[in-house]
C-alpha cells in the first residue's frame, strides 16, 4: 500500500498556492497602476447618463484657480465656455490634455471662448502642476467634487471627475457634452467643436 510522507511538502499544493498569490499580486498591481500610475484612466467604468444636460442652463459655480483667484461661471455669459473636467493633476493623460490647452490657449480668444480645466485636487496641487509643466491656461480646483457632481461628471464612488468636456453657449446653456475626449488633441478638438457649434450644428 502506498503511503504519503506528511513530513515532505506537497509540491503540487504548494505550487497552486504560490500561483494563486502571484495571480492576486498581479491583479492588485494592475489595479494600483491604473489608479495612480502614468496612465490614469480616461474615465471610470461606463456610467449611464442620469439625465441629459444639453439645452439646460449650466449650473453656476465659483471655484478658485491655481492662484486662488475666484472664477465665477456666470461672469462669462456672452462667451463660449469650455469646461474640461479631468481626473487628477500630474498624471499621464491629464498632463497631455492640459498641455494641449496651454499650447493652443491663444486660439480660443478669437472664437469668443474661454477654457477652464477642472479637477478635484486643491490649488496647491494646481500650482505645482503649472510649475512642473509650464501650464498657462486657467485650472480650477473643485475640492470635494461638488461642481463635478452638479454636472453629473463625478465618477461613481470616488472623489475624481470623469474626463468629460462641457460646452456652454453664450446664453448660458449647455450646447454639447464630449465623453470621448482624446487627451493628445483635446484643445484642437475643442476648437473644432466650437466652430461646429457656432454654425448651429452638432
Amino acid at each position: 500500500m502506498f503511503h504519503t510522507d506528511e513530513s515532505k511538502p506537497n509540491l503540487f499544493k504548494s505550487g497552486a498556492v504560490i500561483a494563486s498569490f502571484l495571480a492576486l499580486g498581479t491583479v492588485a498591481a494592475m489595479t494600483a497602476y491604473s489608479l495612480v500610475g502614468n496612465n490614469f484612466p480616461a474615465n471610470a467604468a461606463p456610467q449611464e447618463e442620469k439625465k441629459t444636460m444639453i439645452g439646460k442652463t449650466a449650473p453656476d459655480f465659483t471655484l478658485p484657480d491655481q492662484n486662488d483667484k475666484p472664477v465665477k461661471l456666470s461672469a462669462q455669459k456672452g462667451k463660449w465656455v469650455v469646461l474640461a473636467f479631468y481626473p487628477a493633476d500630474m498624471t499621464g493623460g491629464c498632463t497631455m490634455q492640459n498641455r494641449s490647452y496651454t499650447e493652443h490657449a491663444a486660439e480660443f480668444t478669437p472664437k469668443n471662448a474661454v477654457i477652464y480645466t477642472i479637477s478635484t485636487q486643491d490649488t496647491k496641487s494646481k500650482r505645482e502642476f503649472c510649475t512642473r509643466d509650464g501650464l498657462k491656461h486657467t485650472l480650477l480646483s473643485d475640492v470635494g467634487g461638488a461642481v463635478a457632481k452638479q454636472y453629473d461628471a463625478l465618477m461613481d464612488n470616488t472623489t475624481y471627475s470623469n474626463r468629460w468636456t462641457y460646452y456652454v453657449a453664450p446664453d448660458g446653456t449647455i450646447a454639447y457634452v464630449d465623453k470621448a475626449v482624446k487627451v493628445g488633441t483635446a484643445a484642437q478638438d475643442s476648437l473644432s467643436r466650437l466652430d461646429t457649434l457656432a454654425k448651429g450644428t452638432k
